[in-house]
């Protein structure tokens, strides 16, 4: 769980079968909760926000030896590495 810098919001990663779901939402308001992006496969982690809290930064960790992290925008779950 990564709360934000200036906001209230968090995102979760729920992991379901071989896959990870990054949500967003207010925990004072559980009403607000939504799927931010589906992720591929396990060994997702969200790690840190941006500065100005428009991106949130992932590692996926595929073995010991092999990690990579990436880039979700948070307005259009757009993701790069």
């Amino acid at each position: 769980m990564v709360f934000e810098r200036r906001s209230d919001r968090v995102y979760v990663h729920a992991a379901h079968g071989k896959d990870t779901d990054l949500w967003v939402m207010n925990p004072s308001d559980p009403k607000t909760d939504h799927l931010l992006t589906q992720l591929a496969g396990g060994g997702w982690q969200p790690l840190d926000w941006s500065p100005d809290d428009k991106r949130i930064l992932l590692e996926e960790e595929l073995s010991i030896n092999e990690s990579y992290l990436w880039l979700v925008d948070t307005a259009t779950a757009r993701r790069r590495n």
